[in-house]
């Protein structure tokens, strides 16, 4: 669900020159189309608690996965009529590709980022273990939305209220923890990925 800026919209374009044409966002927010927009604030706060504990995680390798991931990109929901849906004051959309999701398998990585096929694997073990990659599937790793996304901050915002968490992970204040439920049966095979074998 994003926002409805349909009335907001017409009234802005009523207001310019007929050959342009105006699009409205929210308060403090530019559009994003193609960039990787990492959040700093909660990246680095996370991260400088991963290094308090030394969880041992590549800096660097994990900024070029989050760098590499794909193009958030939605299209309107019609109703039966063929027009766009609305519901509750929102307008309806279908994610169609995730921004916070890496699409390539770990010989990939390993080969653009140009390290052995093993530190990726150990290092993406040390990812989810941490909370950082929170989902993943066959060739594709989907990082916590509340740390880098690429497209749109508004797609991203809807995502995130509703991003499945797959992975368990552990949450705390300083004070208080809350452990996140691990949604995988204990007996799945999370990674749906063969396993880096050295003696390959």
């Amino acid at each position: 669900m994003l926002p409805d800026n349909r009335e907001q919209e017409t009234r802005a374009n009523q207001a310019i020159d007929g050959e342009w044409r105006a699009r409205v966002y929210p308060r403090g927010e530019r559009p994003i189309n193609d960039d990787w927009t990492v959040k700093p604030m909660e990246l680095q706060r996370r991260l400088a608690r991963l290094r308090s504990i030394k969880a041992g995680i590549n800096e660097g390798l994990l900024h070029f996965m989050m760098e590499h991931c794909d193009l958030a990109s939605t299209v309107p929901k019609l109703d039966a009529n063929g027009a766009p849906e609305f519901r509750n004051g929102g307008r309806v959309f279908v994610l169609r590709r995730i921004g916070c999701r890496l699409t390539m398998t770990q010989e990939e990585i390993a080969t653009h980022y140009a390290i052995h096929r093993g530190t990726v694997n150990k290092q993406i073990k040390t990812f989810k273990q941490h909370g950082l990659i929170v989902n993943s599937g066959n060739r594709w790793y989907e990082f916590d939305a509340a740390l880098c996304w690429r497209g749109n901050l508004s797609i991203c915002r809807a995502y995130q209220r509703q991003q499945r968490v797959r992975y368990g992970r552990t949450v705390t204040d300083g004070t208080t923890t809350l452990v996140a439920p691990d949604m995988v049966a204990p007996d799945m095979d999370a990674d749906n990925e063969e396993p880096y074998d050295a003696a390959r």
